[in-house]
This record gives structure tokens, C-alpha cells and sequence, in this order.
């Protein structure tokens, strides 16, 4: 094989595994940006809608271990066709979600409010305001603070803060709640 067929032949790889190179990082930036903006793989959710908006609960499975860590995401998304603008009551409570037992005593409450203050969110049509919250199975109420709660059938609602919206007549401390998602833990 002569000195110039060699040389063709290695330029020819060399573009080849270039190429493999740029089809690889392209393959793998696609995938990862459809991983970031894909719809979450929550097993089970709940939507409440109260035009413009609509509150989503989403958990990923309903039966639990007793201390397991419970991931709870909440979705308020402005379905209308125009901006509004959200004045919520408490600096911190925009979404959040109660736990309650078997009994409908309330074990737990995300999040506990301390601070009154006025929030205000603009929301763009289709925009949303997005928490993913844990309850770690620990009550946060007067007589069970800090401690675990027993295996048991508990209820999840996800609610909003209480809110208006500039511009609409809604009662004083409106809010949006889930339909309930009951869980068990063993």
C-alpha cells in the first residue's frame, strides 16, 4: 500500500470516529433535555381546577414503608388565557399539602405558617409554580410534634395557599384543594 493510500485511508477514519464523536454528544444532550422536560413518571395525581388555574398532586406510589420519606409534587398552572397576578396571604405559602389519619385529625401540615406577609406571583398563561415537598412521616401538630406516626392509612390533599387574584371577585382567603390520595404505610 503506498504512503499516500495510507494517509487517505487514516484521514478517512479519523473522520469517521469524529463524526461517532459529534453523533454521541449529540445523542446524549437530546436525551438529557428530553430526561429534564419530560412529564414526571408519578404513578398516581390529583388535579383540583378553579379557572384560571388548576393545582396537579403528583406521588410517586401510594404504598409506604413505616419512616419512608413521602415526595409530594404540586403544580399550580394558570389555564386561562391571560396573565394574572396571585396575591397570596403568607410569604411561604403558596403550595403545600396536610396529611391526615384514619380519623380526619390533621398529623401534618406543609407548610406550617409563621410569618403573615403578602406574596404576589405573575403567571403568563401556562405558567406554573412548581414545589416538590417531602413529609418524612413525622407529625407537626400540637400533641404529636416531632414524632412518628403509626402504620396506618393516611390522606394527602395538596392545596394552595389562601390567595386572590387581582381583578377577580373571589371570597376572602380563597383556596384551591386536591381531591384526597390515601396512602399506607407498614
Amino acid at each position: 500500500m503506498s504512503a499516500s493510500l495510507k494517509r487517505s485511508v487514516g484521514r478517512h477514519w479519523k473522520v469517521l470516529g469524529l463524526t461517532a464523536v459529534i453523533l454521541v454528544t449529540l445523542a446524549s444532550s437530546a436525551y438529557a433535555y428530553w430526561r429534564i422536560n419530560a412529564p414526571s413518571s408519578a404513578s398516581l395525581y390529583v388535579t383540583a381546577t378553579s379557572p384560571p388555574l388548576e393545582l396537579r398532586m403528583e406521588l410517586e406510589k401510594t404504598e409506604l414503608q413505616l419512616n419512608e420519606t413521602i415526595i409530594v409534587r404540586l403544580f399550580l398552572t394558570n389555564i386561562g388565557s391571560e396573565k394574572i397576578t396571585i396575591v397570596f396571604n403568607y410569604m411561604n405559602d403558596m403550595v403545600g399539602f396536610i396529611v391526615e389519619d384514619e380519623n380526619d385529625t390533621e398529623v401534618f401540615v406543609h407548610p406550617e405558617m409563621f410569618l403573615t406577609a403578602v406574596r404576589k406571583v405573575d403567571l403568563e398563561p401556562g405558567d406554573q409554580i412548581s414545589e416538590m415537598l417531602k413529609w418524612s412521616q413525622k407529625g407537626n401538630r400540637p400533641g404529636n410534634y416531632g414524632l412518628s406516626v403509626s402504620a396506618g392509612t393516611y390522606k394527602i390533599i395538596g392545596r394552595t395557599g389562601k390567595f386572590g387574584i387581582v381583578g377577580k371577585n373571589l371570597p376572602k382567603g380563597y383556596r384551591i384543594e386536591t381531591p384526597l390520595i390515601t396512602i399506607t404505610t407498614s
